[in-house]
């Protein structure tokens, strides 16, 4: 159970899929979101409506410690190096709730949807 003072943060990551990656994302789907860590309460993913293959890798956390923590894990070099294999770019933050937003960094993003509409990504319905 957190504590009073936790907050809830996200790990966001924003990628766009390579041609022909898609069938490969997908059987990797599990491993990307398998994170038995004390704190984490979820992770999805969105693909875009208006643009297949652009993605958001979102992980949801109970608070920032356990975020960081995972940030500076093994597991997530590793989740973060498919994802760059399999996409043409990417990059990432963390986004922590705060009543002052200077309190926590934000890494920086090439790219930030405008109007794009996101919804969940299935990757069942890709296999074979």
């Amino acid at each position: 159970m957190p504590s009073p003072s936790a907050k809830p943060c996200s790990i966001v990551i924003e990628f766009t899929l390579k041609p022909g990656k898609r069938r490969e994302f997908s059987r990797s789907f599990e491993d990307f979101i398998g994170h038995e860590r004390d704190g984490h309460i979820r992770t999805t993913v969105f693909e875009d409506r208006e643009e297949p293959g652009h993605m958001v890798w979102m992980a949801d956390w109970q608070d920032r410690a356990p975020a960081e923590e995972y940030l500076h894990s093994e597991q997530f070099g590793i989740l973060l190096g498919a994802i760059r294999v399999l996409s043409s770019d990417a990059s990432y933050r963390l986004i922590a709730e705060s009543s002052e937003p200077g309190n926590f960094p934000l890494l920086p993003t090439e790219r930030r949807p405008s109007n794009q509409e996101y919804i969940e990504f299935d990757p069942t319905r890709l296999r074979s």
